[in-house]
């Protein structure tokens, strides 16, 4: 079912998740102690590369040699720590949520009156209620706690590289625009690819419903070939959405550690030149280049949540969609219980843009007393149900 929706924005979305995320502010908050701890450990494990350098192996401190591996020790448990913290409290407040959002998509949809789902095919609400929502789970409860951790996290590291030393950090920087630009036309790539690899997955989904839903009369009409057909079909198309996604995602992160490369050079090159004439020690260049090479890390993480994040926003665009439809008929006033008869007189009905499958059709439907629909199929007894 292609309807159009409303471009939204993702500042939009989150929006409309502002409900659920206050529900969640204890676990959201032990998961920023935990991205504090990541970014803090992650940032000093670099810098301890300058005094293990300087005064161990140069200095050939021996009071050094007991202390700095303790504090090896101590960063790497506060980045463990804080990993294990974000992750798991992460994982809560999204499977929480997603299966909050499930039960409220089912609730309204049950809502909505007929005419919807004689727009919508089976396969397409399962489709809805389970891949879309799914896929949300990305904005939900990664997006904000993701970026926010990258971001603390590449600015710890960029501290690093800053103090020890501030020119070089500049050119190791100055790739980053290029990457940037280079990420957002990906990123508009996979939006357009997303929207249509959730379509042609709940065509494929609508195509076996309907296939287990008929299969006797598939089989007593020897059609099984022909709706596998129509299923390689779909299946077929899916897949080279898929492949085409798959190629412009995996393209990303190469492309960013190709520009990260191109810094790293060169600093290795006027930094190198610097150790060599003395103006900077090989302890303080290692911190440099360890934190510069971290830093990268969170850049890269922030550079494939970005483009992953496509299609969720479109899953959300599909989701909203739906919970925003309101149905035509609120609900009934009239009291049957007194009522003996409903009468049908000359009624006519079409669904939508087709022609009438019902004309100028009377009958009663007497109170206590079994009505037979009796007829050819395609005659209209399911309209008349309906």
């Amino acid at each position: 079912m292609n309807e159009k929706h409303r471009n939204m924005s993702l500042k939009e979305i989150l929006l409309r998740f502002k409900p659920y995320y206050k529900d969640y502010w204890f676990f959201f908050l032990l998961t920023f102690v935990g991205i504090l701890l990541t970014s803090a450990g992650t940032a000093l494990t670099a810098w301890l590369m300058q005094p293990v350098i300087d005064k161990i192996f140069i200095a050939k401190d021996l009071q050094m040699l007991y202390i700095l591996p303790l504090g090896v020790i101590g960063f790497y448990f506060m980045k463990d720590l804080g990993t294990f913290m974000q992750g798991y409290f992460l994982a809560r407040i999204g499977i929480d949520m997603v299966k909050r959002l499930r039960a409220l998509m089912l609730e309204h949809i049950l809502r909505l009156d007929m005419a919807f789902f004689d727009k919508y095919r089976s396969g397409e609400l399962i489709s809805r209620c389970t891949n879309d929502i799914g896929a949300l789970q990305s904005i939900v409860s990664n997006l904000l706690p993701d970026v926010a951790k990258n971001a603390i996290q590449f600015i710890g590291l960029l501290a690093v590289v800053i103090y020890q030393s501030p020119k070089h950090a500049f050119f190791a920087l100055i790739v980053v625009p290029c990457a940037v630009y280079s990420l957002t036309r990906f990123a508009k790539k996979l939006k357009k690819l997303g929207k249509s690899g959730q379509e042609k997955t709940a065509d494929m989904l609508s195509r076996l419903s309907e296939i287990f839903a008929n299969i006797e009369l598939i089989k007593a009409s020897e059609a099984t070939k022909k709706e596998l057909g129509k299923f390689n079909n779909e299946n077929e198309a899916l897949a080279k959405i898929s492949l085409k996604g798959a190629k412009i995602g995996c393209l990303s992160s190469p492309l960013m550690e190709l520009f990260g490369a191109l810094g790293v050079a060169m600093v290795i090159l006027i930094g190198g030149r610097e150790v060599i004439e003395g103006h900077l020690t090989a302890g303080q260049f290692s911190s440099f280049i360890t934190a510069l090479f971290l830093a990268y890390d969170p850049v890269k993480r922030l550079a494939a949540l970005y483009t992953s994040i496509q299609g969720a926003i479109v899953a959300s665009e599909r989701t909203f969609y739906l919970l925003d439809l309101s149905p035509k008929i609120k609900n009934g006033s009239k009291d049957l219980k007194n009522i003996n008869s409903i009468d049908f007189k000359e009624v006519n009905f079409a669904y939508e843009k087709g022609k009438n499958v019902l004309c100028d059709l009377s009958f009663s439907l007497k109170k206590g007393k079994i009505t037979a629909l009796a007829g050819p199929s395609g005659g209209g007894k399911s309209s008349i149900i309906k």
